[in-house]
């Protein structure tokens, strides 16, 4: 789960990937996100499916532009079954 609190109106086109390797496009796609946040905005997401790895990216997607901005970013995560 990613929980971030943003500081000021974003139109956001975010992926979260996670993996192993350090290319973040060979990666899983956690989560896409596509929509406007206001100022302090909380999000949360989780993964679709449970995902293993090393890095966890997010970037934006469109109008590189302008920065994205965080004010906190955390990234939970457990134990997986080894079933």
């Amino acid at each position: 789960m990613i929980k971030t609190i943003l500081t000021g109106p974003q139109s956001a086109y975010l992926e979260v990937r996670v993996g192993d390797s350090k290319e973040i496009e060979q990666n899983a796609l956690c989560y896409y996100y596509e929509d406007t946040m206001p100022p302090g905005t909380t999000l949360k997401w989780t993964c679709d499916t449970p995902l293993n790895g090393r890095y966890v990216s997010v970037r934006k997607m469109k109008d590189n532009k302008k920065a994205l901005v965080f004010c906190e970013l955390k990234v939970f995560g457990g134990k997986m079954d080894e079933n």
